[in-house]
């Protein structure tokens, strides 16, 4: 990817966006929304067009993502699983991840959310992410308890932990990968 300065850009592990200042070899100096400059490599960086990012860039990081994911379960997870950021933040409530389709029993509810938690692992371990949130609110604390209990018994590496509760009250639970390998 072609960087000249003044080109505006987007930081792939983080959620910042700003205009390129410089650019020597590799590495690009780029002065940020918040005011403040920094240096990252090209690799790191995605360049935004008129209307949003690069159009290549776009579809090959959806291309990667679907690739990485693998459909399984009683109820295939249709919906395009992205990571973005350094801790990406994964709503797990049923009307966000399958607004449109009819379940009939709780349990088909639950067990599609938890299929949901497996493939954005997955796809964690594909893409090299080691934290993660997991949005499940608080409700009777049943998805709560049901994503713990698959955390400790299909991923010994996989530390988990409450979230923030200044972001997300009681209602996260944040997760840290030790060991890419033992997520997939």
């Amino acid at each position: 990817m072609d960087l000249s300065p003044g080109d505006r850009v987007e930081v792939i592990d983080e959620a910042l966006k700003g205009e390129v200042l410089s650019v020597d070899n590799t590495l690009v100096v780029v002065c940020c929304e918040d005011g403040f400059e920094y240096t990252y490599e090209k690799s790191q960086l995605l360049k935004i067009g008129d209307g949003g990012l690069v159009e290549f860039e776009r579809k090959k990081l959806e291309l990667e993502l679907e690739q990485s994911v693998e459909l399984t379960g009683e109820f295939p997870i249709r919906k395009l699983i992205q990571l973005i950021g350094k801790k990406p933040v994964i709503d797990l409530h049923i009307e966000e991840l399958a607004p449109n389709k009819n379940f009939e029993t709780l349990h088909d509810i639950l067990s599609y959310q938890l299929d949901y938690v497996q493939q954005v692992l997955a796809t964690a371990g594909v893409k090299r992410i080691r934290q993660l949130v997991f949005v499940h609110g608080v409700g009777k604390g049943i998805l709560r308890e049901q994503l713990r209990a698959l955390l400790s018994s299909k991923y010994p590496t996989v530390e988990y932990f409450d979230g923030s509760y200044n972001h997300f009250g009681s209602g996260a639970t944040e997760v840290i990968i030790h060991q890419f390998k033992d997520v997939k």
